[in-house]
């Protein structure tokens, strides 16, 4: 089974000027020459982040497949929504960790011309393991990893699947039979007004068979399953521009909804902390 994750530890927190922190822990980084779950352990330490640019930036810090710590710094860009900063901004990005092998710990707010860090600075992404039929696995798609694309497994009734492929064919799916039975739930040019926008919420729960939220800066999903507990999910964004003549400020974003099973209730949040409008298109059956 493939998978990135934390076991346990490797909280990250601010260090000296632009260094963090890391505690001592294990992580899950990939197979082994057999095949099984490499469970590597990882010494504390401390690592310095490149130098603060006239622009802010995101790094990501990570442990690699040997359990050395590493960063992968972010392309320095102005922030937008223009005076938001750290994690309220969908610019600039994080740095992309699709061809990095390792497991995500954090990322961190580099503000332009910065020379040292704060806690706010720095965002736990670590995603959790767990044991599912004696075997370590990462947790969920949960969440809040980078690395969105990797194969996962979860003891919860959440993500039942070692592949996409077993997700989806445990969940439901559109067939002849069942088409007509599928809700669409729809939202045009909704002005957020609060924390979390709801999509859906019953007393019973529906299994999710996808969809899309999109608007200026969509972020976090928040789940909440059949047992009332909640997993908030921050998948990997997909950004395009809205270009007005010549202008090319107007950025949008989509997010994608994966099947998700036994869900009560879907929300999601506007990472502006501004009134914009949003939309969603998401089908439960």
């Amino acid at each position: 089974m493939d998978g990135w994750a934390v076991v346990s530890g490797l909280a990250v927190s601010p260090g000296d000027g632009l260094e963090v922190d890391v505690d001592s822990g294990t992580a899950l980084l990939g197979l082994d020459g057999d095949g099984k779950a490499n469970v590597v352990d990882v010494s504390a330490d401390s690592i310095e982040l490149d130098d603060a640019n006239d622009e802010p930036r995101k790094d990501v810090i990570y442990t690699d497949p040997s359990g050395e710590l590493s960063i992968e710094s972010g392309e320095p860009r102005s922030a937008l929504p223009e005076g938001n900063a750290r994690f309220s901004t969908f610019r600039p990005e994080p740095a992309s960790m699709h061809d990095v092998d390792g497991a995500v710990l954090a990322e961190v707010w580099v503000d332009a011309d910065a020379t040292d860090l704060t806690t706010s600075d720095i965002r736990d992404r670590r995603r959790s393991a767990t044991t599912v039929h004696e075997q370590l696995v990462a947790d969920s798609v949960d969440a809040r990893s980078i690395n969105a694309h990797e194969e996962v497994i979860s003891d919860k009734g959440d993500f039942e699947s070692l592949s996409t492929e077993e997700l989806v064919a445990k969940n439901a799916a559109l067939s002849k039979d069942n088409v007509v039975a599928a809700t669409l739930h729809r939202g045009d040019n909704v002005t957020i007004e609060t924390d979390f926008e709801t999509i859906f919420d019953y007393s019973d729960p529906v299994d999710v068979l996808g969809g899309v939220i999109h608007g200026p800066v969509p972020d976090e999903v928040r789940v909440t399953w059949d047992d009332d507990s909640t997993t908030r999910i921050l998948d990997e964004l997909q950004r395009g521009k809205i270009r007005n003549g010549d202008s090319d400020d107007e950025e949008f974003t989509v997010i994608p909804i994966v099947p998700l099973k036994d869900v009560k209730k879907l929300e999601f949040t506007d990472a502006s902390n501004k009134k914009q409008d949003h939309g969603w298109h998401v089908r439960t059956i």
